[in-house]
């Protein structure tokens, strides 16, 4: 299901009925009117804001009684279910286009709207406007008993929030951030801890060196732990990519690991679009202790105006033992998917260890 499929009359019906539940004098016309009738023809986020203002100015009360409205749209009632999910973006989407004047209770509201779906989008213009009253309330919110809003400590904050809306000191500086998730990355749910992963992951893209530091604290203060071991691989994917040093250093292998590669080679060397390659590669050990090894392919195919398109493929983590050779193979699929179409022609192979290039080789796609 496309996910603006979400957003449509039946939806429309659906809140009009919750309201009018909650408030006999509700105006159903009134709100079914001022939602535009070229509706489906909208784009996801369009339709959120189209149906959230329809609701909102159909209710004509100032934003505090409207609010209680709106909120009690999403409780569980004789005749309605909890309300959970996409739908309750619609809520949210009120609070972040309506709400800035009363932020205390704005706050409040989203804490409640994120147990439903997420109060991710919706608290982003909090931090922009009144960023020291939202940063003290979410400092309030690592502990909370709720893992939804203990995640939104974290997710709110991201400062490459995809569908968030840009708040620029997020990326310009992380330390407020990085101060909430030192009280989150060891927090009993995944779900939190995953969020946290993926905040140090945005903040690495422009801060490296920031999260190499607060990894290295976290892992100073707490030692070894599958939990932290998850957070430090997730949060430096990015940087693994780019053979960051310090990245590397961090999760055990050595930017100078003492091998030699024996063959590094690809069959076939001319392909038809939609078919697998195959990377077969000796690795030997020239070193007298055991070796972490990071391996991984730098992918190079055509792009759009004669330029090279770069991906990395993940490969592998082995350990290799002192003196011994390591063999391993792999098949790669050269296919157009829902974000990337493929092109004919030279495609060229970079074999990465640890973060260093040692092999080349290239074939053709026809």
């Amino acid at each position: 299901m496309n996910l603006k499929e979400y957003f449509d009359w039946t939806l429309v019906e659906q809140l009009s009925d919750r309201a009018l539940d909650i408030d006999v004098s509700f105006e159903v016309k009134k709100f079914k009117d001022a939602v535009p009738t070229n509706l489906l023809s909208l784009e996801m986020k369009d339709r959120v804001k189209a149906i959230a203002s329809a609701l909102y100015l159909s209710i004509d009360k100032p934003y505090p009684e409207a609010l209680k409205l709106i909120l009690a749209m999403l409780d569980e009632s004789e005749d309605f279910k909890r309300l959970t999910g996409f739908p309750v973006w619609v809520i949210a989407y009120i609070v972040e286009l309506y709400g800035l004047d009363h932020p205390e209770l704005s706050l409040q509201a989203i804490h409640k709207i994120t147990q439903h779906f997420t109060g991710e989008f919706a608290i982003r213009p909090y931090l922009q406007h009144h960023r020291q009253l939202t940063l003290s309330v979410l400092d309030k919110w690592t502990s909370d008993p709720s893992a939804d809003v203990r995640r939104l400590v974290s997710e709110g904050n991201r400062p490459r929030l995809p569908w968030g809306k840009k708040v620029d000191w997020l990326i310009n500086d992380p330390s407020d951030i990085i101060r909430l998730l030192d009280k989150l990355y060891d927090d009993e749910s995944e779900y939190v801890r995953r969020s946290v992963a993926n905040n140090l992951n945005d903040i690495s893209k422009d801060h490296p060196d920031k999260v190499i530091l607060c990894l290295k604290a976290w892992q100073a203060k707490q030692g070894a732990s599958d939990h932290l071991d998850w957070i430090i691989r997730h949060s430096c994917r990015s940087l693994i990519k780019q053979s960051h040093v310090g990245a590397l250093q961090l999760q055990g292998y050595s930017p100078t690991p003492q091998i030699k590669v024996k063959q590094f080679d690809i069959q076939p060397n001319k392909i038809n679009l939609g078919q697998k390659f195959e990377v077969s590669l000796i690795v030997e050990s020239h070193a007298k202790s055991d070796q972490a090894l990071l391996i991984d392919l730098e992918l190079l195919s055509p792009g759009l105006n004669g330029k090279s398109r770069r991906r990395v493929l993940k490969w592998c983590r082995r350990e290799i033992t002192a003196g011994s050779t390591l063999s391993i193979a792999k098949k790669w699929p050269i296919k157009d998917t829902t974000i990337r179409k493929e092109r004919v022609g030279m495609h060229y192979i970079n074999l990465i260890i640890n973060g260093q290039k040692l092999g080349h080789a290239s074939f053709e796609v026809v």
